[in-house]
């Protein structure tokens, strides 16, 4: 950042108005700028329909609340409801090429550009229709800034389900330069989109990758040549096949129920379904401690795996960190000698988890599975160094995902920076 600008931003920080620039109700902006409500900006602002419409089980055209919104996309998914060709000429509303849409009760302030899909819009969702083309990015950035959102919330009305009325959209300040510098600042943020578009398609692809990857590695259908020492395959109950140089076993034959009690002064632990066993001032948010002693609890040592009450889900996790946890919950610790990783990624594959849940009747509603009803379940068991030399390579594929993740949560922060700084003109672009 330029020295110059780095002395603006000091003395706006401090309260202070640099020169060639101006207090205004929004803050403060370039002496040439205007301060224009987004209404100026439009042809209309107005709400999707306010009672439901007839349903059809299958159809081309949708009806979509502000939960479809999402990151300036339309998201249609199995859950969407459909109406009928009529149903979306009766409803329909004026949407065209100039067209953002808002979330606007429930989830405030997701945005998303209009591609003239078949929907009809529900009253959670606000249409903006922009009076001239080009400012539709400008606008659309502007909807999402941080100022903006601060009017939002300023203006919500409703206890339990907040709402932001169309008066108080139509009411948001915008600071508005030239037209030309608005066009320029849109399409500087528009090249940041795109890279965090192209960032969030190679993750997804990643994970895609990873999901068949898991299904395969994990019942030896690919597998690493060093290891192989019979290629032919045995035919295993609900596994349909496995390689006939890996063993089955029972559950029961490599892993022990544990419950060791009277352990209070270890600290708690908490199951979570994304990051296995934590302990529990890890958790976001507030979280109940025990009314009583935790002399019943269990411990759980590093190493160890706990069934949950997800077990559904997915709900057998590992852990890292010993400590107590529930006596809900069943430890288990393995009896002879395994890669955890590997079990870790096999007690996540959806291969075992449909096992799991076709295994247990009720599971579907929640049950927790047993000991008992684990201990019976059959596992594959390569020899150990193909266990590491598996989880090894999920490991690494989890590694560059996270790296991605993290490179992508990189780029939006610098989005959100560089948004602060060019729609509040501390940053100035050059036009022709």
């Amino acid at each position: 950042m330029k020295q110059e600008i780095k002395e603006r931003v000091e003395k706006i920080r401090k309260g202070e108005v640099p020169d060639g620039y101006k207090e205004t109700k929004v803050g403060i902006i370039p002496d040439d700028w205007n301060i224009l409500e987004l209404n100026k900006h439009t042809t209309k602002i107005s709400d999707g329909i306010h009672t439901t419409p007839k349903y059809v089980e299958k159809s081309e055209y949708f009806f979509i609340n502000g939960n479809n919104l999402k990151n300036g996309k339309v998201v249609i998914t199995a859950n969407t409801k459909c109406v009928s060709g009529d149903e979306f000429k009766k409803h329909k509303r004026e949407l065209n090429s100039n067209t953002i849409l808002m979330s606007i009760n429930g989830t405030i302030g997701e945005c998303a550009f209009y591609n003239h899909e078949k929907v009809i819009l529900g009253k959670s969702a606000a249409y903006v229709n922009c009076i001239n083309k080009e400012d539709v990015l400008f606008i659309y950035y502007n909807l999402q800034s941080s100022r903006s959102i601060n009017h939002y919330y300023s203006e919500l009305t409703g206890s339990t389900i907040k709402n932001l009325s169309l008066k108080s959209l139509k009411d948001t300040p915008i600071p508005s330069p030239y037209p030309k510098e608005r066009q320029k600042i849109a399409e500087i943020l528009s090249t940041w989109d795109k890279a965090i578009e192209l960032k969030e398609k190679l993750i997804e692809e990643k994970k895609e990758f990873k999901r068949g990857l898991i299904q395969k590695l994990l019942v030896g259908k690919i597998r690493f040549k060093e290891y192989v020492k019979n290629p032919n395959l045995q035919e295993v109950r609900r596994y349909s096949t496995l390689p006939e140089d890996w063993s089955i076993k029972k559950a029961s034959s490599i892993f022990s129920n544990i419950s060791t009690k009277n352990n209070d002064n270890e600290k708690l632990l908490s199951a979570t379904q994304d990051n296995g066993v934590i302990p529990r001032d890890m958790l976001d948010g507030d979280v109940m401690s025990p009314s009583g002693d935790t002399n019943s609890y269990k411990l759980v040592e590093e190493g160890d795996f706990v069934i949950s009450l997800r077990t559904f889900q997915g709900g057998i996790e590992y852990s890292c960190y010993r400590g107590i946890i529930s006596p809900a919950y069943t430890v288990i610790k393995n009896k002879i000698p395994i890669c955890a990783d590997f079990y870790r990624y096999i007690f996540k594959s959806k291969l075992f988890i449909d096992r799991l849940a076709s295994s247990v009747i009720g599971i579907r509603d929640g049950k927790q599975i047993s000991y008992g009803d684990f201990s019976f379940m059959f596992l594959p068991y390569p020899e150990l160094k193909e266990q590491e030399k598996i989880a090894f390579s999920l490991k690494n594929l989890d590694d560059n995902i996270e790296l991605l993740e993290l490179e992508l949560n990189h780029l939006k922060e610098q989005k959100r920076g560089l948004m602060q700084l060019l729609l509040t003109g501390i940053v100035r672009v050059e036009v022709d």
